[in-house]
């Protein structure tokens, strides 16, 4: 989703010394809704994305098997991971997401998320449901150059056996 292109633009930040003392991350509080369908983790990862609110977001994640896919045909993405970030995977995990996500929030003063779509896909696993959204990401200040981000996210969500819900794989494929 967003990931592949906020994960960028926060790199980029990041590796130009644009996170300073002086623009420290903003967290408002946000309304949640109880993750009881595959809907409301999709509309509370917006709400904490554009609140950049770390612990809210990775509450729509399962800590357990989430995984984080990239575009493979993003050859500038791989390029930016591998030269400046030494990551030689297209793929991670929880740890990973939580390092890049709050060098985000941390680095930007404002995000806006609309996500469009919400296809349901063909999923034959009980308890598991995948969604097809287009994305539109804006951040401020912008990185240079760039007025939004946009693309394809494809969520997986499973059940859990307490009832509630979590995304398990994200895959990204920009614009």
């Amino acid at each position: 989703m967003i990931r592949l292109g906020i994960l960028l633009a926060a790199i980029i930040f990041l590796l130009n010394g644009c996170n300073t003392p002086f623009n420290p991350p903003v967290l408002k509080e946000a309304p949640y809704e109880s993750p009881v369908t595959p809907k409301a983790v999709i509309d509370n990862l917006r709400t904490a994305y554009m609140a950049k609110d770390l612990e809210g977001y990775l509450a729509c994640l399962d800590p357990d098997s989430y995984r984080f896919y990239f575009d493979e045909s993003d050859t500038a993405t791989r390029k930016i991971l591998e030269q400046q970030l030494g990551l030689d995977s297209l793929v991670w995990g929880i740890t990973e997401e939580r390092i890049s996500t709050e060098a985000l929030f941390s680095s930007v003063q404002a995000i806006h998320l609309d996500l469009m779509g919400g296809i349901l896909l063909p999923d034959t696993v009980p308890n598991r449901r995948t969604y097809l959204y287009t994305y539109s990401l804006s951040i401020d200040p912008p990185p240079p150059g760039v007025e939004a981000i946009e693309g394809r996210a494809k969520f997986v969500l499973k059940k859990r056996p307490d009832g509630l819900w979590y995304i398990i794989r994200w895959e990204d494929y920009a614009f």
